[in-house]
């Protein structure tokens, strides 16, 4: 009796090996784009803020969507008006981020 192949597992294992082959290279990629990016913090702001600082500025930042907290920093006229528009059109308190604490790290 001739021996069996069994085509769909030996197929079933190779795709096992090329996705941790994959995550593998994801975790470098994910460290290399970390550094990258750590970089480019620390050449925008220096020594200005601590680290603790710095993390909550860009956990209020992404509480209130990029338009709102570069108005509020004072970015684009385009920013500015997409938030005066956007205030105008919801009329809720929620809209600039009143009642979730992102309002004091904006002073």
């Amino acid at each position: 009796m001739p021996a069996r192949k069994f085509s769909g597992l030996a197929a079933l294992l190779q795709i096992d090996a090329e996705r941790d082959a994959l995550d593998v290279r994801a975790k470098a990629a994910r460290a290399a784009a970390a550094s990258e990016l750590g970089e480019a913090v620390l050449d925008a702001v220096g020594p200005a803020l601590a680290p603790a600082e710095l993390a909550e500025l860009l956990r209020a930042a992404q509480r209130l969507g990029m338009a709102q907290a570069m108005a509020l920093l004072g970015g684009s006229p385009k920013a500015r008006q997409q938030v005066a528009g956007s205030a105008a059109t919801v009329g809720s308190g929620r809209a600039n981020g009143a009642g979730n604490g992102a309002d004091h790290a904006a002073h």
